[in-house]
C-alpha cells in the first residue's frame, strides 16, 4: 500500500475512534461515514487531510452527502443516500408555504 494511502487510514481511523467516542457512536459506524463521504467526492480527501476536524464539523458530514446506504434513524430502515434526499426535499417542500399573491401585485 502506497504511503499516502496508509496515512489516509490511519487518519480516518483515528478520527472516527475520537469523534465517535465524543459523539456516542462506535467508531466503525463513524469511519464509514467518512468513507461514505470522501467517495462520493474524492476531491474533499486533500481537505479532510489537512483539517479533519474541521472537516467532520462541516456540512460535508451529513448521510444524504455519501454514497453508502445506512440505517435510518427512527424506523432503522436501510436507505441509500439519494433517498435521503428525496424524503428531506419532500419534507421542506411540505413545509414551505405559497406566497399569496396581494392586489395589484400581477407582476409576479
Amino acid at each position: 500500500m502506497p504511503l499516502a494511502a496508509e496515512r489516509i487510514i490511519q487518519c480516518i481511523a483515528s478520527v472516527a475512534e475520537a469523534v465517535g467516542e465524543q459523539a456516542g457512536v462506535g467508531g466503525l459506524e463513524m469511519a464509514g461515514m467518512i468513507i461514505s463521504v470522501l467517495a462520493a467526492d474524492p476531491t474533499l480527501t486533500a481537505t479532510f487531510l489537512d483539517d479533519p476536524l474541521e472537516f467532520m464539523l462541516s456540512d460535508h458530514m451529513r448521510a444524504e452527502r455519501g454514497c453508502l446506504t445506512f440505517h435510518r434513524k427512527g424506523d432503522g430502515k436501510v436507505v441509500r443516500p439519494e433517498q435521503l434526499r428525496t424524503d428531506r426535499a419532500a419534507l421542506y417542500r411540505s413545509r414551505i408555504k405559497p406566497v399569496e399573491k396581494q392586489r395589484g401585485d400581477e407582476s409576479h
